[in-house]
């Protein structure tokens, strides 16, 4: 038996900064105003399954993740097994909001797949998982239990670093029921997102500015209104697209691939950030991170131009949703004089 859920959940940003003009002082800022709003929906579909009996899991079928991009199911980096002390609904709402905590696991298993025996695979039994050497025993954990969800997820890491939810579906352990088969599909789960990118306060740039610095110290919350935090605000993103806003609004789950140029750059725990090299002899920080945007060929940031659409955020590599914590539109005008 198949159920679906249906959450919507919305991101709040906070409007009011006085827009300035592109001078002889450098600098990006922003504050809460700056920042993008959304509206976010995630459905999940539920499958019940035998309950304290192993079931097979495969996902050969899927090609699409959950941000409609295409992906090769023999190329998944692991899969994670995860029991919440929360409802359908309550997990469902939390991926989405970057809500779910540690103390809303119950048990956490995974099997990795990548640079292991399991390459390739596209079908994973429950006896498959494991954490810390411990084996996942079906006759142990599966039991019916209405109090709790059990979520079967599909990961990959990105080319910019970010942990990846690909596909989700949530498994019901049910006394009685039969069913040890479970196969998920393009419509396993689905992540709508509709951004407001027109109501923020826009932020001034300059075009090809040898000396341009991002300071984002006045951000109190981000964009689904948790107070702002630089442990996990942990990834800078500069990117610019050929179309208009109304583009990227349209594309915006696909922005890592439509995105004419896109530099990212390891921030954790900072407020402030240098965009462009002055010309110091530093690349790479003690972690051996760039010190600088880099694109994926290990093109540095140059500058902001005045043709195309620049955006300019901050997301968080480890949360589950994958909207960024901080994103704005650029306002570039010309070279400071």
């Amino acid at each position: 038996m198949n159920r679906w859920l249906l959450i919507t959940t919305a991101g709040v940003a906070l409007l009011g900064c006085d827009k300035d003009t592109c001078d002889a002082k450098p600098g990006i800022k922003v504050n809460d105003g700056n920042n993008y709003a959304y509206e976010a929906t995630f459905d999940v579909q539920s499958v019940d399954i035998a309950a304290e009996t192993d079931v097979t899991v495969c996902f050969d079928q899927v090609s699409t993740d959950v941000r409609g991009r295409s992906l090769d199911p023999a190329n998944i980096v692991k899969v994670s097994l995860s029991e919440f002390s929360l409802t359908p609904d309550e997990v469902a709402a939390k991926v989405v909001t970057n809500d779910l905590k540690q103390s809303d696991t119950a048990v956490y298993f995974e099997r990795d797949l990548m640079g292991t025996s399991f390459e390739g695979a596209t079908c994973v039994n429950l006896t498959d998982f494991e954490i810390l050497g411990n084996a996942f025993i079906p006759e142990n954990e599966t039991d019916e239990n209405p109090s709790s969800t059990w979520l079967f997820t599909m990961w990959s890491t990105s080319a910019y670093g970010r942990d990846d939810i690909l596909m989700s579906v949530i498994i019901r352990p049910v006394a009685g029921e039969t069913n040890t088969q479970v196969e998920l599909t393009d419509d396993s789960s689905i992540l709508g997102f509709t951004p407001d990118m027109t109501a923020l306060d826009s932020a001034p740039a300059c075009a090809i500015e040898a000396k341009q610095t991002f300071d984002w110290s006045a951000l109190t919350v981000d964009t689904s209104g948790h107070e702002w935090d630089v442990r996990s605000a942990d990834k800078l993103l500069i990117g610019k697209i050929k179309g208009s806003v109304k583009d990227a609004e349209r594309d915006f789950l696909q922005l890592d691939e439509i995105a004419e140029e896109l530099y990212t750059m390891t921030v954790y725990g900072q407020t402030f950030a240098k965009l462009v090299d002055d010309g110091s002899t530093d690349q790479i920080d003690q972690e051996g991170n760039s010190i600088w945007p880099i694109d994926l060929d290990g093109n540095t940031f140059e500058g902001f131009t005045e043709d195309g659409t620049w955006l300019l955020g901050i997301e968080c590599s480890t949360c589950t949703s994958p909207a960024p914590l901080f994103l704005t539109v650029l306002d570039v005008g010309p070279p400071a004089e």
